[in-house]
């Protein structure tokens, strides 16, 4: 992001996709409320360093890598978020002052922030506690998300070793530090919700998700033969 993008993001003010927050000498409390209810919405940018009313602040020079590296730890820790998010902030000079931004995607899971489920309105991290709106926020993520459907009778085997090896290149080039370098295969699904428990039923299990990231060709081919006609049908189509 540019500095000319970043000045017109914030000329814009707060709102369902974007929120400011001051940070000086900490990552603010409120700061994974707002990470756990844009994914659960429609996605968003937080930017760190910006005051409510848009005056640029900015974080300290000194301790933006380390406030960067504490936010990347904390969105993997399951007792903070449940389950994890994963993003990638980075830092934006801005008017000899930094700027923290962190883009987020609205996820295909619920999330939860320290036990609780958040969903946002206008500029505001609700809290959602009863049955009804929780069940609401269920059924919007399935209308649109299909990966997250659990495959009961998936296993572990049911993957290519070779994926995780080479997803784990990727991450290490892009971040050495990444806290998935460590984990071992199982670790590694759980903390991307790609084993997941879907708290509504209770199911447990893998995801459709895990297979197309990381399944064996016949183990996506049997889960989706339907994808390789139609990709058949259309080469065939592109011949004529």
């Amino acid at each position: 992001m540019t500095d000319k993008e970043l000045l017109l993001l914030i000329s814009r003010g707060e709102g369902v996709r974007i929120e400011f927050k001051e940070c000086a000498r900490q990552v603010p409390y409120s700061f994974y409320d707002t990470v756990c209810s844009f994914s659960n919405k429609e996605g968003g940018t937080i930017l760190l360093g910006v005051a409510d009313d848009g005056t640029i602040k900015g974080v300290p020079d000194k301790t933006a890598h380390t406030f960067i590296k504490n936010i990347i730890s904390a969105v993997n820790d399951k007792s903070l978020l449940d389950p994890p998010i994963s993003v990638q902030p980075v830092s934006v000079k801005i008017k000899d002052k930094t700027v923290i931004v962190i883009k987020l995607s609205v996820s295909s899971q619920v999330h939860r922030c320290r036990g609780v489920i958040y969903d946002r309105e206008n500029e505001v991290d609700l809290r959602i506690t009863d049955d009804a709106r929780i069940k609401e926020l269920y059924f919007r993520k399935r209308q649109v998300f299909t990966e997250v459907e659990i495959y009961k009778h998936f296993r572990l085997e049911d993957l290519d070793p070779g994926l995780f090896d080479r997803a784990k290149d990727i991450i290490r080039k892009a971040n050495p530090a990444h806290p998935w370098l460590s984990l071992n295969q199982m670790e590694l699904l759980r903390s991307a919700s790609l084993y997941r428990r879907d708290f509504q039923t209770g199911e447990e299990g893998f995801t459709l998700a895990a297979a197309l990231l990381f399944g064996k060709d016949e183990t996506i081919h049997s889960l989706l033969p339907a994808y390789k006609v139609e990709a058949m049908v259309r080469i065939q189509n592109i011949d004529r």
